[in-house]
């Protein structure tokens, strides 16, 4: 894939990002954990949250609710966990709804660097060891590939296969991540096939860029 590439910031910022990132995605298999589906009451789970304050709003693509028990907010950031409506209670099926997806908003940290300013360090550093480890659920390099990453207008694109273990529902291992800037957080997004009905390259590509889409529109004003 081509990648559009940025300049290149100060080392010491990009070395702040990247511990940034892999403490967002520690979260989304590291202590704790996430509950199965389900948790939710029948028709309680929402389509939107507010985290960070109500600085963030998460918002899933069409026919996508948030896992009201599977979501968490600690001082270095939100972790929320989204599938499909109908299964957790909200009924009615929309297509492509098998997904399992997630996303993690940092802390209002103000020093920072900008993703749109770190694309090139960023692509650096995820095709290196300890970027394939701070991508792994288990913090392993040697859990996790990156097939391809891509970025464009800011936002950094990548796909992965990671086969450590997911503290959730039943996950294949091939998954696809957002990272982006959105209100002053760095804001990651993933989009994992649920296990035995694994997405195509295209669908799950399609899903990650709505995911960003209904982000985008979710913070706009």
């Amino acid at each position: 894939m081509p990648i559009w590439t940025s300049r290149h910031p100060r080392a010491g910022a990009v070395l702040a990002l990247t511990f940034l990132l892999a403490a967002c995605f520690d979260g989304l298999g590291g202590s704790g954990g996430f509950m199965s589906f389900g948790g939710s009451a029948r028709g309680a789970a929402p389509r939107t949250a507010e985290v960070a304050g109500g600085a963030v709003t998460i918002a899933g693509p069409r026919g996508y609710c948030i896992d009201v028990q599977a979501t968490r907010e600690e001082t270095r950031g939100a972790v929320a966990l989204l599938g499909g409506c109908d299964a957790l209670g909200e009924g009615g099926r929309a297509p492509d709804t098998r997904a399992v997806l997630t996303a993690s908003v940092s802390g209002p940290e103000n020093d920072w660097p900008r993703v749109a300013d770190s694309i090139d360090a960023l692509t650096a550093f995820f095709d290196s060891a300890p970027g394939r480890a701070a991508l792994s659920r288990s913090g392993q390099a040697g859990s996790v590939e990156v097939d391809s990453i891509d970025s464009r207008d800011g936002i950094l694109l990548l796909r992965a296969r990671d086969t450590s273990e997911f503290r959730g529902p039943s996950v294949a291992p091939d998954y696809w991540r957002a990272i982006f800037d959105l209100r002053g957080r760095v804001v990651t997004l993933s989009v994992m096939s649920a296990a035995g009905t694994p997405l195509s390259d295209q669908a799950g590509r399609g899903l990650i860029e709505a995911f960003v889409r209904a982000m985008m529109r979710a913070n706009t004003g």
